[in-house]
């Protein structure tokens, strides 16, 4: 007689019939080789045992100090060898420098004197020179002056040669002062020509140089430029220097000195006449005020003047002035006769 078989122990009698056969084909199926760790054509990296890692027993633990940065590791480092290198029980002691190489006490170490450019020109004792490293001469007086054949400026003073090189002077008189006299309501004069366009105004300045000693000398610049005008009339001063006769002429003063000067001189240019007369001494400069600078660069602090003509124009009163003081050489005395 045949019993009845329920729907779950079907079910369980099924699932124990698939995985018998599963297990079988498992069985019949060859191993299955390893995976690698690592992709092919890529270096197998070393592990690095893990820092949770407890260490076993009988081994101590120690701490991983953090690594040092830059130069606090390098001094370090350098203090330890410094240590290792001192023998024990001998002290250091800061040592100046030349110390070291056993100079003696507050000795330092002498630096190597670095070249020195020895300039072209070589001045007399007590004069230096001024921007002179790159002068080629022109002039006979230039190269003569160069090869220090030439040592003062009263040399060619009496020697009657013209100077047309602005370097001559920087050489032979460096230390010269220079003053702007002012030729106009602003300091310079605007000279206007006509052209297709319209007029194209140049600026006019004037120069005067002196080195408060009995040298002067007064130039005119023209150019569009201020800057460079005044840089022209500046040269053009140092090429028209003058030596002045200073003394002390006043009958009110005889003194002796050379705060004036000696005689009375006169002098023109243009339609201006300039009479100067010997003053005594806290007279001051008894002149116009615009070519009082003038005065001051020669040397002269106590001068009477008298004067004729258009003065306004600035420029023929200072030629005027200069005329004059130049006039003071014409006028010969014992002493000149003398000397010859």
């Amino acid at each position: 007689m045949v019993t009845p078989v329920s729907d779950s122990q079907a079910q369980e009698e099924r699932s124990h019939q698939e995985d018998g056969n599963h297990q079988e084909k498992e069985q019949d199926s060859p191993p299955k080789p390893p995976r690698p760790k690592h992709r092919p054509g890529e270096e197998q990296r070393e592990e690095k045992p893990s820092a949770r890692e407890e260490p076993t027993k009988g081994e101590e633990t120690q701490l991983e100090e953090p690594e040092e940065v830059g130069t606090e590791k390098e001094e370090r480092t350098g203090e330890k060898e410094a240590e290792e290198e001192q023998e024990p029980g001998e002290e250091t002691e800061d040592l100046e420098p030349g110390e070291e190489l056993g100079l003696g006490e507050g000795a330092a170490l002498e630096e190597e004197p670095a070249e020195r450019k020895v300039p072209l020109v070589q001045p007399p004792p007590g004069t230096a020179t001024v921007g002179l490293e790159g002068w080629k001469p022109k002039t006979g007086l230039g190269r003569r002056v160069a090869s220090r054949d030439i040592v003062s400026i009263e040399e060619i003073f009496l020697s009657g040669q013209t100077i047309r090189e602005t370097e001559i002077i920087d050489a032979l008189v460096p230390n010269l002062d220079a003053e702007i006299i002012p030729l106009g309501k602003r300091g310079s004069r605007r000279v206007a020509r006509r052209d297709r366009s319209g007029r194209k105004y140049i600026s006019k300045w004037g120069v005067a140089v002196g080195n408060r000693q009995g040298l002067v000398g007064f130039g005119i610049g023209r150019d569009k430029e201020n800057y460079n005008a005044i840089q022209k009339a500046t040269a053009d001063a140092k090429r028209n220097l003058i030596v002045v006769r200073r003394g002390c002429g006043s009958w009110e003063c005889r003194c002796r000195g050379t705060h004036s000067v000696p005689f009375t001189s006169s002098g023109k240019a243009g339609s201006v006449e300039m009479k100067l007369k010997p003053a005594p001494r806290g007279v001051g400069h008894v002149v116009a005020d615009r070519i009082k600078p003038l005065f001051e660069l020669v040397g002269i602090a106590d001068v009477y003047s008298q004067t004729k003509g258009d003065t306004r124009t600035t420029e023929n009163l200072a030629k005027a002035a200069i005329e004059a003081l130049s006039n003071q050489w014409s006028i010969r005395t014992k002493t000149d006769n003398r000397t010859g």
